[in-house]
């Protein structure tokens, strides 16, 4: 495939595939965001339901003291030993009476406590009058704030309906025995002579608040003395019901005393109520607005328990989630894993197509430095087998000419079979221990008779630790590196005036380092890149340069590799150029 096919096609698999990403993304981040806004919707209801709570809380006390009181506290006084027995007879000249708790109450959620008689008249116990008005005022409370009081009293009397507030508070069902059933209230006389009624008396005043169980028996028998006639009296507590009349909230329940129905209730301030809720909550609504729950809203959304109010939120303050997005991340690293994907696919491919352009080349170059020797060999195997070259020196020149021309045609074809068996990884099979000294002996007449050939001098120089040391590698590879080092010596280094090529051995930290200069031109900073680059020359370059394909130091710093070691370019030698192998030595 042409390179511009190859880049094409990865162009357009590359679309495909951000195509079908961007539209995966798309998917998921709308997936993600309605994730979010469920779980954010989630947080937000378990947060208003949380806050529900604590708002329901903070008024179920009031709520539960206003249920739990005994209905004689609604009496601005009552007698001390008569308030479960004897409420409803005549008060006897020298009888102790205790002020009714709500005579002093202070409580800011409430503006008045008050009852309605069966006969439709109102009266608060924190508004006395007559003689219980003198005695309030004589200890208890101030007589401007029985004023205010009674004239709060007058506003819920202008605004309450006692037919309508009777009519919307419920009644216990006959049989119901949870607390605040039947209550009989009667005189203890009347209970002694009758045991069954006494034991009713004792088992249902165990369920209220306020009970008369301490008494002990010689106060009881002197009561029985006492009030001999008394007669029982029953007395029904109904539930205590929150009931909005008008834009005003009220606690109330009835209270059925012989068939006869009495409403006692307390008028809430709600202004001061709805500043409680608001701080019990502020923390998660911090602006929440409430509004009565109407008779025909029989669900709304947000509704507390303990009262008609429906809260409405508003601004919702929610601890914001730490965990990243599953979705966001995956899809950060699908597309982690796309990109490094395209590039790896763009680093391979651009790769492969520099490494065919310069495989390309280098058949080329081949192609051309077969030619040459081939050529020769042809042209003077022709003229010495037709019996053309009758003189004998000519004759020895073509025979010598030949001989260098299959010489080099074989150094060619071996390098590309070294490379070709080290690409195989195959250049480690011949490895063995030799002696340093054995290396330069096997070299020495090659690379010497290379040198003539250049009209170059070589001098080898090995010191007397290298000439001891010992190298594990493979022989006839240490030859080649050295043959190619030289070799390129004398083609780069033929024309300078310096005509030698040095050979040096030394140790170095337990390492043999071999290094081979020639005084040629050097080498420039922009070939020095592309020296180890296999197939660096095309037909044109090797036309153009000294003989050869580009592929000797790439061979050769594979094979220095392959035996544990490295071969470099020496940088900083001037003039000429300096490349230096490397081996392990014990």
């Amino acid at each position: 495939m042409k390179p511009l096919h190859a880049w094409l096609t990865f162009l357009l698999v590359l679309m495909v595939l951000a195509g079908a990403m961007a539209f995966t993304t798309v998917v998921l981040q709308r997936l993600d965001q309605e994730r979010a806004q469920a779980a954010q919707g989630a947080a937000e209801e378990d947060a208003i339901h949380n806050t529900l709570w604590q708002m329901d809380a903070e008024v179920s006390t009031l709520v539960a003291d206003e249920a739990a009181r005994p209905y004689f506290e609604y009496y601005s006084f009552y007698p001390a030993e008569a308030a479960y027995t004897r409420m409803f007879r005549e008060l006897e000249h020298g009888e102790v009476l205790v002020p009714s708790p709500l005579l002093t109450n202070d409580s800011p959620f409430v503006r008045l406590h008050f009852q309605v008689q069966p006969d439709d008249t109102f009266s608060s116990p924190q508004a006395p009058v007559g003689n219980k008005r003198d005695l309030a005022e004589s200890r208890y409370v101030k007589a401007d704030q029985i004023n205010q009081r009674k004239l709060l009293l007058e506003a819920v009397t202008a605004a309450v309906s006692p037919g309508d507030l009777r009519a919307r508070l419920p009644r216990r069902k006959a049989g119901d025995n949870r607390p605040a059933a039947d209550l009989v209230y009667l005189d203890d006389s009347w209970a002694t002579k009758n045991e069954q009624n006494r034991a009713q008396y004792e088992r249902r005043s165990q369920a209220t608040k306020k009970i008369a169980t301490q008494r002990k028996d010689d106060e009881t028998q002197a009561q029985n003395v006492a009030y001999p006639d008394s007669k029982p009296v029953t007395v029904r507590e109904h539930p205590m019901t929150a009931v909005w009349l008008g834009n005003e909230l009220y606690l109330a329940r009835l209270v059925t005393i012989d068939g006869a129905d009495w409403v006692q209730a307390c008028w809430l301030n709600w202004p001061k109520v709805q500043d409680a809720l608001a701080a019990s909550g502020k923390d998660v609504l911090p602006q929440p607005a409430f509004a009565p729950v109407s008779g025909d809203d029989t669900a709304p959304e947000y509704r507390l328990a303990s009262l008609p109010v429906k809260v409405l939120p508003g601004k919702v303050v929610t601890q914001a989630a730490g965990e990243a997005s599953p979705a966001r991340f995956a899809l950060w690293v699908a597309w982690g894993a796309v990109l490094l994907a395209a590039l790896a696919v763009g680093f391979v491919l651009r790769s492969t197509v520099s490494l065919s352009e310069r495989r390309a080349d280098f058949v080329s170059a081949v192609t051309h430095e077969l030619r040459t020797p081939l050529t020769t060999l042809r042209m003077y195997t022709e003229l010495l087998s037709s019996g053309r070259v009758k003189d004998d020196i000519a004759r020895a020149e073509y025979l010598d000419t030949m001989h260098a021309e299959s010489v080099r045609l074989s150094h060619l074809v071996e390098n590309v079979l070294s490379y070709a068996r080290l690409e195989r990884g195959r250049a480690r099979d011949r490895m063995e221990a030799i002696a340093v000294a054995g290396v330069v002996e096997r070299a020495d007449a090659t690379l010497r008779e290379r040198a003539r050939q250049a009209q170059m001098e070589l001098s080898i120089t090995i010191s007397p630790d290298a000439a001891e040391s010992t190298v594990h590698a493979d022989p006839a590879a240490i030859e080649r590196v050295l043959f190619n080092l030289v070799d390129n010596a004398c083609k780069y280094g033929a024309a300078a005036s310096d005509k030698r090529v040095e050979l040096t051995m030394a140790r170095n930290n337990g390492h043999l380092v071999i290094r081979v200069r020639d005084f040629g031109p050097g080498v420039d900073a922009d070939t020095a890149q592309r020296l180890f680059k296999p197939f660096r020359k095309s037909a044109q370059a090797a036309a153009n340069s000294a003989p050869g394909v580009g592929l000797g130091l790439s061979l050769c710093r594979g094979l220095a590799r392959a035996m544990h070691g490295d071969l470099r370019h020496v940088q900083g030698i001037s003039p000429g150029a300096c490349f230096e192998l490397e081996l392990p030595a014990s």
